[in-house]
């Protein structure tokens, strides 16, 4: 089953939630790879996750963009946003001494 059948299926109210997940695994990964440096990877991993299903919600199949392509850039606006709001924290090693303070 495509990805648009599967779509069109959980916007009819079906629960095929984990088989579009399951379908869309690797891109879940790589879109989560390529932002692993700001971030804990498993993190990314599950925001790209709920991104996927929120795309799946909110997709128009008359709207001419393949569904891979929309979940695409859903899950990159979402990852954008879980990294500004957690991914900036700044971390002092404990063992590190504060040299502005002599």
């Amino acid at each position: 089953m495509s990805n648009e059948e599967i779509v069109s299926r959980i916007q009819d109210g079906e629960d095929l939630q984990a088989e579009l997940l399951q379908q869309n695994e690797k891109l879940i990964d790589w879109i989560a790879g390529r932002y692993k440096m700001y971030s804990e990877l498993d993190d990314l991993k599950q925001e790209a996750a709920i991104a996927l299903m929120e795309a799946a919600k909110g997709y128009a199949p008359d709207s001419g963009i393949t569904f891979k392509t929309y979940a695409i850039n859903s899950m990159r606006w979402a990852l954008y946003r879980y990294i500004q709001n957690y991914g900036s924290v700044i971390r002092i090693p404990a063992g590190e001494k504060d040299k502005s303070i002599s």
